[in-house]
């Protein structure tokens, strides 16, 4: 196997829009800290897998499919054999307007181009190299940030590559949690605590190579756990994620993988149009919720709760005209690294769902990756929408389609490892 990669810096120029946050009101101010996107290109025989990483909140289909097509163009990859992840921080560059203000399209058509580089760049450098993988459970990031005492997938994955010579040359890993430590009061850019973590993997390897891939993180947040939203909270979860990695990356053993990879298509069930009465009656019931809150002293995370419930109550209002940009299908990419899967998926996947293909694959560790190759939203299970609140108020998906996706994608994983 060989492998390529490389490291570019995507920040933006300020002013600009941030998205994540509908509430916020004024753009950028200033960086906190740069946003970079990373580009690794894994190749066995004849077959060619690219992966771009990026310190971006989404990119929806269509801008996905662009950057996949001119990395294509550029290296000679199937583009369906590229994944394009993004790490979720909320505050970088707003994507497209439904997830915060409008978005820069000077940035964005610049931006585009800049991650489909990171293949090329990554070409430039193939060498041989043997993988090696381990994980453990992470704790003190990441709760179930809509009941803060239910259980949620907490394990870090880490996969490591190393050349003939020893040397790390990249380090790929897999937690999930929204990078949400900063607020809409913050008016910085920032790649949030991933970003953090990828510094500390790049203090300790130095010319190592980080690629964060976000999990199941539909229903985790920072939400229970921070202890403010500041930067240096930001700091010092990051921290702890970062000193997990370069942990697991101390006990690798490395040795050749076998490469393997296919697509799964699903057609995407949607939800039926919502009455306009029924729309402005949730609207009116969470205000009276977040009213009463306010009153009571409620905690910080209560209040928030309330808060993003009345934003999922806001949205909706749009979701059949969201729900028209969706298509009618939805694209899973499957890999096989060795013993190791990964199925990217285009949303927001709740923690039950994740670990859901994680206990039904047949690989020794599976690693999902959420946000990647466009965004269809939040993927809840269906216990959650009998529960309500943001994300399933949010969605666009029908009760159970997450069920289906989640079957679905280990049954093709299981016949990605017969082939």
């Amino acid at each position: 196997m060989r492998l390529g990669c490389s490291e570019v810096e995507i920040t933006p120029q300020v002013p600009i829009n941030l998205g994540g946050y509908g509430q916020r009101q004024k753009p950028a101010q200033g960086i906190a800290s740069s946003l970079f996107a990373r580009g690794f290109i894994l190749e066995e025989k004849e077959l060619r897998l690219g992966l771009i990483t990026a310190d971006l909140l989404i990119l929806n289909r269509e801008q996905a499919d662009l950057v996949k097509k001119r990395a294509g163009e550029l290296t000679g990859i199937n583009p369906a054999n590229i994944v394009m992840a993004c790490s979720h921080t909320h505050s970088g560059p707003s994507p497209e307007p439904l997830l915060g203000n409008p978005p820069d399209p000077v940035y964005i058509d610049w931006l585009l181009q800049a991650l489909a580089g990171t293949l090329f760049l990554a070409e430039k450098n193939l060498e041989e190299v043997t993988s090696g993988f381990a994980s453990c459970p992470l704790e003190g990031i990441g709760a179930n940030r809509r009941l803060a005492e239910e259980p949620v997938d907490s394990e870090l994955i880490v996969l490591g590559f190393a050349t003939g010579e020893g040397k790390l040359k990249a380090l790929l890993y897999n937690y999930a949690c929204h990078p949400t430590v900063l607020g809409p009061d913050n008016l910085l850019v920032s790649p949030d605590y991933p970003g953090e973590a990828a510094a500390v993997v790049k203090k300790v390897f130095p010319g190592t190579i980080p690629g964060f891939l976000n999990g199941a993180a539909g229903d985790i947040s920072t939400r229970f756990t921070r202890r403010s939203q500041s930067h240096a909270e930001a700091r010092r979860l990051g921290t702890i994620l970062g000193t997990g990695v370069v942990g697991l990356a101390a006990t690798l053993e490395f040795a050749p993988a076998r490469l393997a990879a296919s697509l799964l298509f699903l057609p995407l069930q949607t939800k039926a149009p919502v009455a306009p009465a029924q729309a402005e009656a949730e609207i009116g019931r969470w205000q009276t919720q977040l009213a009463q809150l306010s009153k009571t002293g409620a905690s910080a995370g209560e209040l928030r709760q309330a808060q993003t419930g009345l934003e999922g109550a806001l949205l909706q209002k749009e979701l059949e005209g969201v729900i028209r940009t969706l298509g009618k299908e939805v694209q899973i990419s499957l890999w096989q690294i060795g013993d190791l899967g990964l199925a990217a998926i285009p949303g927001e996947l709740f923690s039950a769902l994740g670990r859901m293909i994680k206990d039904e694959s047949p690989y020794e560790k599976t690693m999902v990756a959420g946000y990647s190759n466009g965004y269809i939203g939040y993927i809840p299970h269906r216990e959650a929408y009998r529960q309500g609140g943001y994300e399933t108020l949010s969605s666009p998906l029908a009760p159970g389609f997450g069920e289906t996706l989640a079957k679905e994608t280990a049954a093709a994983l299981h016949d990605l490892r017969k082939e």
